[in-house]
């Protein structure tokens, strides 16, 4: 998934690779206030007559990626109740502390920053359905 996201082939493309900074740094990925994911199933065509729950799906989510940096149009595979689900990334909203860690200081990748962040314990997740698989709305919202 993650080469079909960045667009790279099996046979002999080559990527440099640089760790990001981490918080406190300016230019370190800020948290997640919110994160919209499209969901499905990864087989193409699979139907399960089971309903999944938004809010649980939402919680194991969370635990599964917590600190992993999250893009807009990123294409992940996560696994819940023995189903494996593909997500894409639909948009994010950054984490109010996210404006004091930028506060006056340049960053050297600025347009990344609205399209990329740090998954917290308290990122709110919000699921849109694609394809046949059936969601059960959240409690919360």
């Amino acid at each position: 998934m993650q080469r079909q996201w960045i667009g790279l082939s099996i046979s002999g493309d080559e990527v440099s690779v640089e760790q990001l900074p981490q918080a406190p740094h300016p230019s370190a990925p800020c948290f997640l206030q919110s994160i919209d994911l499209e969901i499905g199933f990864m087989r193409r065509g699979y139907e399960s007559s089971e309903q999944f729950n938004a809010d649980d799906m939402a919680s194991t989510f969370v635990k599964a990626f917590n600190r992993v940096v999250m893009a807009v149009d990123e294409i992940l595979v996560f696994e819940f109740h023995g189903h494996n689900l593909k997500a894409i990334v639909k948009s994010v909203a950054l984490a109010e502390l996210a404006a004091k860690q930028q506060r006056g200081v340049a960053t050297q990748l600025p347009e990344l920053h609205n399209t990329m962040g740090v998954v917290m314990e308290n990122t709110d997740v919000t699921f849109m359905k694609s394809g046949t698989i059936k969601i059960k709305s959240s409690a919360k919202k």
